[in-house]
């Protein structure tokens, strides 16, 4: 079970320093206890097994494609590997920079049993380096999730000290679930054995509805600090899996979020506890758990009200959006001409327009952007959610200067700064919405 396995990695975290002589072989490497069976294409992957077990030519992987168990080989095990990490940095928008080395270790099933799977991180003089055990025949959504596990405490440990950080449990589980569902068994080759899949493309809200099983997601402080209850219980372990997997797309929708989420794994061995790092490289989105937790039960609420089956095609979306953040008025014409009907966008309104006339028009746009939110196709929800932030912030703030009891005179420059940095950013939304339809 996940939890088991986590706990021990907690566990290994703690002790490896003090054991490290213990791990290590007299020059600082891994005992030779296998041979080195595979390496692959990027060099960061090394496979080690007995002969008879990970290259012989007696061993064929098992090759059903209905059968969620797979025998490794371990040729096809570090190619399996580079492609789980290919997935991964697609997913966090990165680019391949690794440093420590991940040892993948394959011992026969029956000598590893049941066991977790242990993932090891081992100091080494010029950095940090990673041993996973894995049995030779093993489901492969549990493979997948092991990779993954090593590829994210790889990522986040590159700069670490004496140290390793463990990424958040959330972030893990909804990253290996993206990844199973974006992109299946392909991940593990299977040798030559036609396997014939759907050229759909997967919903990942669909897919996390089916884990959520007709559920509310988990809170956001549930699943920072998940219950034994929780890690114990099928469903419940179910449940987390879909909040989490929904969790971390949301929280990488678009560049913003997928560099703050790799900002996050940078910050990671520098402080005491994820949330922390998190806050620090979030700190233009929240500044705190609290305003993350307020975020997350809004966002839920309006993700799983969306039906796949009623999304706008991209055009009609983005028609839609387009006369969206603007509005119609009249504008005086040329000296002594009669006054000519334009579109204004919002930067316009919100600087040049009196507040109490643009509120009102403001208000209206804001239930609009939520009403478009339930209909606007999945690569289009960053931006609309975007417009949606800067306009509810910008309310939220003018509105707060309405009822301060400073004087007139004190608010007036906090009031141009708050305007002049809604304009810009209203600017730039726009600009990535006229790049957007310039692409259809």
């Amino acid at each position: 079970m996940a939890n088991r396995v986590r706990l021990l990695g907690l566990l290994l975290l703690a002790l490896s320093a003090g054991t490290a002589n213990a791990v290590n072989g007299p020059n600082g490497l891994p005992p030779p206890i296998a041979p080195l069976a595979a390496r692959s294409l990027s060099g960061q992957f090394h496979v080690y097994g007995e002969p008879a077990i990970a290259v012989g030519p007696g061993r064929v992987p098992r090759l059903d494609a209905s059968d969620a168990r797979v025998q490794l080989k371990a040729d096809w095990l570090a190619v399996g590997a580079e492609r789980v990490k290919q997935a991964v940095l697609r997913e966090f928008g990165a680019t391949d920079r690794w440093r420590g080395r991940i040892h993948l270790y394959v011992s026969p099933r029956a000598r590893l049993g049941e066991a977790p799977i242990r993932i090891v991180p081992v100091p080494f003089r010029d950095g940090w380096q990673y041993r996973v055990d894995l049995p030779d025949e093993i489901e492969w959504p549990r493979l997948v999730r092991a990779l993954v596990e090593a590829v994210l405490l790889e990522a986040t440990n590159r700069e670490a000290g004496d140290r390793a950080a463990q990424p958040p449990l959330w972030l893990s589980e909804g990253v290996t679930a993206i990844v199973i569902a974006q992109y299946g068994r392909d991940l593990i080759p299977q040798g030559q054995t036609t396997v014939t899949h759907s050229e759909r493309r997967p919903n990942l809200l669909a897919e996390a509805r089916i884990r959520l099983k007709g559920g509310a997601p988990l809170l956001f402080g549930e699943l920072s600090f998940p219950s034994d209850e929780i890690l114990r219980g099928t469903e419940s372990w179910s449940r987390y899996q879909g909040s989490a997997m929904l969790l971390t797309h949301e929280l990488m929708a678009d560049d913003s979020g997928r560099a703050a989420m790799r900002e996050t794994l940078h910050r990671l061995p520098g402080v005491l506890n994820w949330q922390t790092a998190f806050l620090q490289a979030n700190s233009g989105r929240f500044q705190s758990l609290l305003e993350v937790e307020k975020w997350w039960a809004v966002n839920t609420t309006h993700v799983l009200a969306r039906d796949p089956a009623l999304l706008w095609s991209r055009d009609v979306a983005l028609t839609h959006l387009t006369a969206l953040v603007h509005e119609p008025a009249e504008m005086p014409g040329a000296t002594n001409g009669l006054a000519v009907r334009r579109d204004v966008s919002l930067a316009t309104i919100v600087r040049d327009w009196d507040y109490s006339v643009q509120r009102p028009v403001l208000v209206r746009k804001l239930a609009q952007l939520r009403q478009l939110y339930q209909f606007a196709p999945a690569d289009l929800v960053p931006l609309v959610t975007e417009y949606h932030q800067t306009l509810s912030a910008y309310l939220d703030t003018r509105q707060g200067f309405a009822t301060d009891p400073l004087r007139r005179s004190e608010l007036e420059p906090r009031t141009k700064l708050v305007v002049r940095q809604a304009a810009r950013r209203f600017e730039e939304l726009d600009a990535r919405l006229a790049r957007g339809r310039a692409a259809r």
